[in-house]
């Protein structure tokens, strides 16, 4: 699994990383101070974490309503207060930071079980991946 984080909140991060790498075998994971980072990367991922108190409404806005096919979305926050705006295409969630021990496994499990339903294929042709 390739997985993008958007996070500036260096200690969150740290605990995250720490839940996710207990929990799961992620060989890739990217991991970006803002938004404009990781549009700008040019790397697939199959799915997103985003910190709202990162991004905040405007990032969210703008994920919500530019979505990358097959990349799933998870959204993490200190509190309800974007829940409602928080959905959209390819989102998976909504996870509070203080339940992130107990929910973040649940959703990259989820993530896991879609990514077998849906496999994603390149292919490779003179001039461009596809």
């Amino acid at each position: 699994m390739k997985l993008a984080i958007v996070c500036d909140h260096f200690v969150f991060l740290k605990k995250l990383l720490r839940v996710i790498e207990k929990e799961y075998s992620i060989a890739d994971i990217d991991v970006y101070e803002d938004l404009n980072g990781y549009q700008n990367c040019g790397r697939y991922h199959d799915a997103l974490l985003a910190d709202i108190d990162t991004i905040g409404l405007k990032g969210l806005k703008c994920i919500n309503s530019h979505p990358q096919p097959f990349t799933y979305i998870i959204y993490l926050a200190m509190n309800r207060n974007y829940m409602e705006d928080a959905y959209g295409v390819n989102v998976l969630g909504y996870v509070l930071k203080n339940q992130i021990e107990d929910k973040i496994y649940i959703k990259l499990q989820k993530i896991r079980n879609l990514m077998q339903i849906h496999k994603i294929y390149e292919l490779k042709s003179e001039r461009q991946l596809v």
